[in-house]
């Protein structure tokens, strides 16, 4: 079952339970990681602190245990604010989760790759990573993650596995609609920046993370996928 058991971090909420969920309807086995053990979502889930030095040994004990081919890196965090307002322990904490524990995780999937000569990763980042004001750490652990993923793609390729990433705009999840609720002048400004004139669903991130991790997109490896309505492009005028 390796070749069709994906593991998705940050999978309790947000675009990582989209993901999960998408992940389900295309016929994989999901095991779902976040900080808190869960039993009520339709999969195994494990709490895991990925900020913590703790968590290699026990993603080392689920990847032994499952024995997953196919990854989404989706967990993260941010911490906002501009050049003068971040600090040291601001930059450990968030490079370890959001830059750090990507490169652990796919480390210790490195024996099953091998074994199974089959592979999909996906990590998601952000179109933040291109800049976004009050975002200085978050942005380059985000401009980090693209690079990460196109030198794994070329590290990984001899072993089949594809690494791709996506890089999501603004997205309704639960943690957006309560900073900038439907009708807020904050949430009007943003949709009025985007082209296609609103903000994008997790569904939108869920889809892309299907076509990245389905065997037929065998060819396709150390992309960076920009699903943001078009703001990666330029701003819209309207």
């Amino acid at each position: 079952m390796a070749r069709k058991t994906v593991l998705v971090t940050g999978a309790s909420r947000g675009i990582g339970k989209a993901a999960a969920l998408r992940c389900l309807e295309d016929g994989l086995e999901v095991i779902g990681l976040s900080t808190t053990a869960r039993d009520d979502l339709p999969w195994p889930h494990y709490g895991v602190d990925l900020g913590n030095s703790s968590s290699k040994a026990q993603l080392q004990d689920i990847i032994t245990k499952h024995r997953p081919c196919r990854f989404v890196g989706n967990a993260g965090i941010l911490i906002s604010g501009r050049l003068e307002d971040v600090g040291s322990a601001d930059f450990n904490r968030l490079m370890r989760i959001n830059l750090f524990s990507l490169m652990e995780t796919a480390n210790l999937f490195l024996p099953v790759w091998k074994d199974e000569k089959f592979g999909r990763v996906v990590l998601i980042g952000s179109r933040a990573a291109l800049g976004k004001e009050n975002r200085v750490l978050y942005g380059a652990s985000k401009a980090g993650v693209t690079g990460l993923g196109r030198t794994l793609a070329l590290e990984l390729a001899p072993h089949q596995v594809t690494v791709n990433v996506i890089a999501p705009g603004p997205i309704a999840t639960d943690l957006f609609e309560h900073g900038q609720p439907v009708g807020s002048p904050a949430r009007i400004k943003i949709e009025t920046s985007i082209p296609l004139g609103r903000v994008g669903q997790p569904d939108d991130i869920a889809n892309a993370a299907s076509f990245l991790l389905d065997d037929k997109s065998g060819y396709v490896t150390g992309q960076c996928l920009n699903v943001c309505g078009g703001l990666s492009t330029g701003f819209s005028t309207q």
